[in-house]
């Protein structure tokens, strides 16, 4: 590789995490035109340098795997600064390199124990890749054991406490968007993502596209979202393509994640009764244990959440104590 070549991908590595990679393909032709008129000299320095190449080879597979925009990033940043971290070439990180990260990780930069493994999960990915390149001859991740981290399931809301919660909005639109949140059990990145094409108001069905892990499906809409649904659209001025869309401005754009994670906040902080954390995901847990609870088939509820494993979706078979204090006096007596 010429030191034009090493310039150009340490380059498109470093932009890598923050543009789309349509721009990162504006950039690569336009250097490659602007580079006939210049000769690059790589800098001597004491610094080991890192293997970016590789890194943006096991990205590029990962795309052509399907991987969505934001497991892209989500890989691209972990695995960039681990090995710049490491300071070593990709091919030569050992297993004690990687456990002296994780270590760094968790008690230097204090993260959770589910990032730190998620970062575990992301180097495993990496080197396995690396073995079925040959560019490696063992995955040194393979002898660092994952830690179980203590899952703390999210509470579903009480019937009682989404109705507080519905009476609490203040808009058609922050009623609209409760019903909806409900109604789908979708996640929150996928309501920005819908756009009005993808309500089939006949089948009362809602088609998420490209959702996570890159896979559509159908949910649906019951009653009372459609009905608070059609009057926020009825009331909307704008020409968006979106279901939920900006307000100011009428530039058309969607809501972005953090604009609905505060609405829902305001909005359960208008209930006095209601003191645990309100946010987008207390809907579709909340949903899903309901649906459970009144019988739906589990693996029904695991197509409609779109979960790829259906020991995903048990998290939300929550039994209440009450529950099997009735069952133990009734069965057990």
């Amino acid at each position: 590789m010429n030191n034009y070549e090493s310039f150009k991908t340490e380059l498109l590595s470093m932009l890598a995490d923050k543009v789309d990679f349509s721009i990162i393909n504006i950039v690569s032709e336009s250097l490659d035109k602007a580079v006939n008129n210049y000769d690059i000299v790589r800098k001597n320095t004491n610094l080991i340098p890192a293997k970016p190449d590789i890194i943006k080879m096991f990205i590029a597979s990962k795309l052509s795997e399907g991987k969505t925009k934001t497991t892209i990033k989500t890989y691209y940043a972990y695995l960039s600064k681990m090995i710049n971290t490491i300071s070593k070439p990709v091919e030569q990180i050992t297993s004690n390199d990687i456990r002296l990260y994780l270590y760094h990780c968790q008690e230097v930069l204090h993260y959770k124990d589910s990032t730190v493994q998620n970062i575990r999960r992301i180097a495993n990915n990496l080197f396995e890749w690396c073995v079925l390149e040959e560019i490696i001859r063992a995955n040194p991740c393979k002898r660092i054991k994952p830690k179980r981290c203590e899952k703390h399931p999210v509470s579903a809301m009480k019937p009682i406490e989404l109705e507080y919660m519905r009476k609490a909005c203040k808009d058609i639109k922050e009623k609209a968007l409760i019903d909806f949140l409900y109604s789908t059990g979708c996640r929150v990145s996928e309501l920005c993502r819908c756009k009005l094409n993808n309500i089939d108001w006949e089948q009362k069905t809602v088609y998420i596209e490209h959702g996570k892990g890159n896979v559509s499906r159908l949910t649906f809409l019951n009653p009372e979202s459609e009905v608070s649904l059609k009057a926020y659209l009825e009331s909307r001025k704008d020409k968006s393509e979106y279901l939920f869309a900006q307000s100011k401005g009428m530039t058309g754009k969607a809501l972005s994640a953090r604009t609905i994670q505060v609405a829902i906040k305001r909005i359960s902080q208008r209930v006095p009764t209601i003191t645990s954390h309100i946010t987008p995901h207390v809907f579709r847990h909340t949903v899903a244990t309901c649906a459970i609870k009144n019988g739906m088939p589990i693996e029904q509820v695991q197509r409609f959440l779109g979960h790829a494993n259906i020991n995903t979706t048990m998290i939300y078979a929550e039994v209440d104590i009450d529950e099997v204090r009735h069952s133990h006096a009734k069965y057990c007596a």
